[in-house]
């Protein structure tokens, strides 16, 4: 009897030890509050309509404004949170149980989070994963951003889908409707707004297993040199470029397309970013600069930026495209890719038609131009988030193409090693 008790207090505590469900436990009952005791707050949407919940993150933030959009990924709160490209935005999450896994170091997908706020059905203040490192309230207090559960989640996606996204704001210190319905109206929103501004990088760096500081080549790397334009890129796209065998420098968004070519790379990334992609001027310019001197791979707003310098026109969708599973055609082989997107706007197909592209991937759900390819240049581009983080890697593929698009401009024959720069 004695020792199977022991037996199992040793297992206890082994699962403590793994989970780190002991430390959490202790740190909660010290910090949790319950729900009810939570402080009121108010959400008011352009057009009147008010959502009530109480906060459970970043109390001192008295007022939020942003545009207010819905995710429908049932995991994946981390990545969201850190993803450049929501920028300028309230996130609210269509599934109601948010903060189950907690948060931990590996899922981030730029250094800090990027949302304005973050809205959700039911918090769980008590996360349980062997990866967790700290619940979703302390990472948003750590960097104090509004977090507020008790919204009527799914009110408000429905709402969104009649009426479209729309600009909201969050209060903690008043009541008052009107007051804050005059304030939010004043708010300008997204369109027409240059948001890259606030995601990209300061200086180039190169990626190594993450930001380096050294902004140079490195001479002992054989993989094909990719430059990347950062628009607000998200790390799992440096990732895959990584484990595809290229090395990565990235440069600012501003960066003038004759500085990007005397690095000599063997190919173009155009990031994923945040806001309208036809404010970003300087960005449409550069790409254009760019075309036709080595391949080129977009994605996102990448994606856009290309189809803009090739003269076409962007247009903003009704409520976008935001979640871990859109379906998207690939009209080349007829498969059809479960994927994971992020945007707002989209590239107008008809303004192509003056334009040597066909497109090559369209979403199943509205037809809106998915991904394209120039019929004269190597370049291409999706709107879409093969990366995934999070999602589905129903796409991953497109990397490895860009690697052979790479390979196939340096005349390195296909039996050779295709991620080897110098073969």
């Amino acid at each position: 009897m004695f020792r199977a008790s022991q037996q199992a207090r040793k297992a206890a505590q082994l699962f403590e030890d793994l989970s780190g469900f002991s430390v959490l436990q202790k740190r909660k009952r010290k910090t949790m509050t319950k729900p009810w005791q939570r402080p009121p707050a108010l959400l008011v949407l352009e057009d009147g309509t008010v959502f009530r919940g109480r906060v459970f993150a970043s109390a001192h933030q008295e007022r939020v404004l942003g545009e207010v959009v819905f995710n429908t990924a049932m995991t994946g709160y981390q990545e969201v949170l850190t993803d450049p490209s929501y920028k300028g935005q309230i996130v609210t999450m269509t599934y109601p149980l948010t903060g189950t896994y907690g948060i931990n170091d590996e899922d981030m997908e730029s250094a800090r989070i990027q949302v304005e706020a973050f809205l959700v059905k039911e918090y769980q203040d008590f996360p349980s994963n062997w990866r967790s490192r700290r619940s979703l309230a302390e990472f948003l207090e750590s960097q104090g951003v509004l977090g507020l559960e008790g919204i009527d989640t799914r009110r408000l996606t429905r709402h969104i889908r009649v009426v479209g996204a729309m600009r909201g704001i969050i209060a903690t210190d008043t009541d008052n409707v009107r007051e804050l319905l005059d304030e939010v109206r004043a708010f300008p929103g997204l369109v027409g707004v240059d948001m890259v501004h606030k995601v990209s990088c300061a200086s180039p760096y190169r990626w190594e297993k993450g930001p380096q500081g050294d902004a140079t080549w490195n001479d002992d790397h054989s993989g094909f040199r990719v430059a990347a334009l950062d628009f607000g890129v998200k790390y799992n796209i440096l990732r895959n470029l990584e484990r595809c065998g290229c090395q990565v420098l990235v440069f600012p968004a501003s960066t003038p397309a004759e500085e990007i070519l005397a690095t000599n790379p063997d190919g173009i990334f155009l990031s994923n970013g945040p806001g309208d992609p036809a404010a970003v001027t300087y960005g449409i310019e550069t790409v254009r600069k760019l075309l036709g001197h080595k391949p080129l791979f977009g994605i996102c707003l990448g994606h856009q930026l290309l189809g803009l310098a090739l003269g076409g026109r962007t247009y903003k969708l009704k409520f976008g495209h935001r979640g871990a599973n859109q379906p998207v055609k690939d009209l080349r082989t007829g498969r059809v890719e479960v994927t994971s997107q992020n945007h707002g706007f989209c590239v107008d197909l008809e303004s192509m038609k003056h334009v040597p592209v066909r497109p090559t991937h369209i979403n199943l759900n509205d037809n809106t131009l998915e991904g394209m390819e120039h019929l004269e240049i190597p370049a291409y581009s999706v709107q879409y988030h093969p990366e995934a983080a999070p999602g589905p890697h129903d796409a991953t593929y497109l990397f490895d193409r860009f690697v052979e698009l790479m390979r196939r401009d340096k005349g390195v024959p296909a039996s050779k090693d295709s991620h080897n720069r110098h073969s």
